[in-house]
């Protein structure tokens, strides 16, 4: 049943506002979620063809423009995760990283300049892959992170505060994802999850003191107005 239009009276919308917001309405209800078919991503205008959205049709693209087999994002390509369960904690990157077991890259986090907005610029690199890991969690001081923090002088809340956040550890929401990876991934059929090393994460936790540290003294000489990456 439709809306009838309020009475245009003092403190009430004309006919004419009235029509507007049903015509807003009527385009607001053409807007919908899409899901692509092959990588399962959701969202609005994704430019669907055929159930495949259009970064799909992009990677798949060979260069005569023959397709791809496999699809880069499919499940014959083992890339379509499935439903990830709602009881599975966000986690963070580096939680991510303590839970992994085995690392391709090595991050290296830099704090420079003094504007709050231009702190955390990270930096990845790959390298080659001489371990794989059996016994987890890994530990913060394993992990593959080189932080370049502002010399000690300058050390101070703001600094403090963005740390704890990008190296935020929680040993509930390791364990969590462990006991589910064990239970459901056939690579982490064989792991041991060691109750040592998840005593050692802290409850909910900073581990920035844990990891690979360099005091980055060239912060003092960077300008105010100087961004991360530099110009």
């Amino acid at each position: 049943m439709r809306p009838q239009a309020p009475v245009a009276d003092d403190g009430f919308l004309s006919a004419d506002e009235w029509q507007r917001i049903q015509e807003f309405n009527k385009e607001m209800e053409t807007v919908q979620l899409e899901t692509c078919d092959r990588c399962q991503e959701r969202g609005f205008s994704m430019g669907l063809r055929h159930g495949v959205c259009r970064n799909c049709s992009l990677q798949d693209r060979g260069n005569r423009g023959q397709p791809l087999m496999p699809f880069l994002m499919s499940t014959e390509n083992n890339m379509d995760p499935g439903v990830v369960p709602s009881h599975l904690p966000k986690l963070t990157q580096v939680e991510e990283m303590v839970i992994a077991r085995a690392h391709v890259q090595m991050l290296v986090k830099r704090v420079r300049g003094h504007q709050y907005q231009y702190t955390g610029h990270c930096v990845t690199f790959m390298q080659n892959i001489i371990r794989t890991v059996n016994v987890l969690p890994n530990l913060p001081e394993e992990l593959d992170i080189v932080l370049l923090q502002p010399p000690s002088r300058t050390d101070n809340g703001r600094y403090r505060r963005q740390f704890q956040r990008d190296f935020r550890v929680r040993r509930h929401h390791v364990l969590t994802w462990l006991c589910f990876l064990k239970d459901n991934h056939p690579g982490y059929r064989d792991v041991t999850i060691s109750a040592d090393r998840l005593a050692a994460l802290p409850v909910d936790g900073d581990v920035s003191s844990s990891v690979a540290s360099v005091a980055d003294d060239t912060a003092d000489d960077a300008p105010e107005n100087e961004n991360a990456l530099g110009r």
